[in-house]
């Protein structure tokens, strides 16, 4: 397994977090606002911290929406489940006020669940491959929203291990590495898988922190809550939690 390596090389390569820090769109935010129990008061408040701001570097739309996204995967488990209804509300209403349409509607094939401090993904599909794909596209989901990554730059990756939960973990760490040395977010993953042997075709773009608003930095993924596994029905389910 590559895991340790992968932490090692991250840590040792350029880190993007401290960038995103400095150039984060600041807000000026109502003290408290994302405790408040109202969603229609909360997104107003956010809209209009992000129109009065001018040091912001997007859309006004874009500034409120990812640091509502951000507060949400930074508080974890510590956010009371009744809160977490309530600020996931105020994202639709963030959106309503803004003239913005709701994602399209799909059949699930990725999850995001919380556990302490950290964020679980999880993948489905009729298929392994399908599986370690939209747990892919959750763990970028994790960072920004997966409709703003083009597919402007291809290459290809490999990884082996002897058990598929180990090659789950150890396809994740791997495209973790590659965020952080080539400076990219991923919107497409073309995965085969044979005998313990991933081959993948990933594509994504270089990251742009006006456009894609960053709201964590991914360190690595983990062996917590690390399932991967086939239904009596032929599906497939692969999860784990990722350090942020």
């Amino acid at each position: 397994m590559v895991m340790h390596m992968v932490k090692e090389k991250i840590a040792s390569s350029r880190n993007w977090s401290s960038k995103v820090t400095r150039e984060s769109d600041a807000l000026d935010l109502e003290p408290g606002v994302f405790t408040w129990k109202d969603p229609v008061k909360i997104a107003l408040s956010l809209k209009k911290s992000a129109d009065s701001s001018s040091r912001r570097k997007s859309a006004p739309f874009r500034s409120a929406m990812s640091m509502l996204v951000f507060y949400i995967n930074r508080a974890g488990t510590h956010l009371a489940p009744e809160q977490k209804i309530i600020l996931q509300q105020a994202k639709h209403e963030l959106r309503k006020l803004y003239g913005k349409n709701e994602p399209s509607e799909k059949t699930v094939s990725w999850q995001h669940f919380q556990h302490d401090a950290d964020i679980g993904i999880r993948g489905y599909g009729c298929s392994l491959q399908e599986a370690f794909t939209e747990a892919a596209r959750a763990m970028m989901a994790v960072i920004t929203e997966p409709h703003l990554i083009k597919a402007e730059t291809c290459f290809d990756m490999e990884c082996k291990a002897a058990d598929i939960e180990y090659l789950f973990v150890d396809w994740l760490n791997a495209l973790v590495y590659e965020m952080a040395v080539r400076q990219m977010l991923f919107s497409q993953f073309d995965v085969q898988i044979n005998h313990g042997h991933l081959k993948a075709t990933v594509c994504g773009e270089a990251i742009d922190t006006a456009k894609h608003q960053p709201a964590v930095e991914i360190k690595g993924v983990t062996l917590t809550g690390l399932r991967v596994q086939q239904d009596n029905k032929g599906n497939w389910l692969a999860q784990t939690v990722v350090d942020v």
